[in-house]
């Protein structure tokens, strides 16, 4: 008995095809990007607030130190006690650029303005600096670190050099975390159309999709 066409129309179209699975999937990756960029956000935010709340009551407590430490540095007599008391006085102010930090991550204290920054040179001084600490922490165990810098023709940019500086600095000791016994670590700049970029490459054991998901996370660290 030959089914009504009709029947046999609805049953096929009932039938997921091949291009629609292909598409509930791209929906179902968009909606779980979508979930993890809004719970990022969500995290940053209450991270931000905690922040400055921090920030505001360490401001406090380390004024108060560093005025006492100045005070009795200016007043005492014995060589001992003005060292101790210097030596206070430096970790304060260390504490006050953490509490600086903090504050530009909360935004609670007005951004620095940008200057012009000549890139180059600045991922050559980190290049030269991250190759000396790598060869230093490998040559006891005679392995070997390749640290290369391949710069390309590109223009001043806009930004905080500082910044700048350590944002790649941080990036690069991350790097050599992940390859233990050796391997090369390449910084790279070029440009793509209107843009300044810098790339950075290892040869590291790469990051587990738990790991690679909370990098941008606040103070996460592994």
């Amino acid at each position: 008995m030959t089914p009504e066409p009709s029947l046999v129309a609805a049953r096929q179209s009932d039938t997921p095809g091949r291009s629609d699975i292909g598409e509930l999937r791209a929906h179902l990756e968009a909606l779980v990007a979508t979930y993890r960029q809004k719970m990022q956000q969500e995290r940053l935010s209450a991270f931000r607030e905690m922040a400055g709340e921090v920030a505001h009551d360490f401001t406090d407590t380390l004024s108060s130190i560093l005025a006492r430490a100045q005070i009795l540095a200016a007043d005492a007599q014995d060589q001992e006690v003005v060292q101790s008391v210097r030596m206070i006085e430096r970790v304060a102010l260390e504490g006050t650029r953490i509490v600086r930090r903090l504050q530009d991550f909360s935004r609670t204290r007005p951004a620095r303005p940008f200057q012009p920054v000549d890139l180059n040179p600045l991922v050559s001084e980190i290049v030269s600096s991250i190759r000396a600490r790598w060869n230093a922490q490998l040559a006891p165990r005679s392995m070997v670190g390749e640290v290369h810098a391949e710069l390309g023709n590109v223009p001043m940019v806009s930004g905080d050099a500082a910044e700048l500086r350590n944002v790649l600095s941080i990036i690069a000791l991350n790097a050599l975390d992940a390859m233990p016994d050796g391997g090369q670590l390449t910084f790279r700049t070029d440009t793509d159309g209107q843009r300044v970029r810098c790339h950075v490459r290892d040869t590291g054991v790469g990051m587990p999709d738990g790991v690679r998901f909370r990098i941008f996370d606040p103070f996460f660290t592994t």
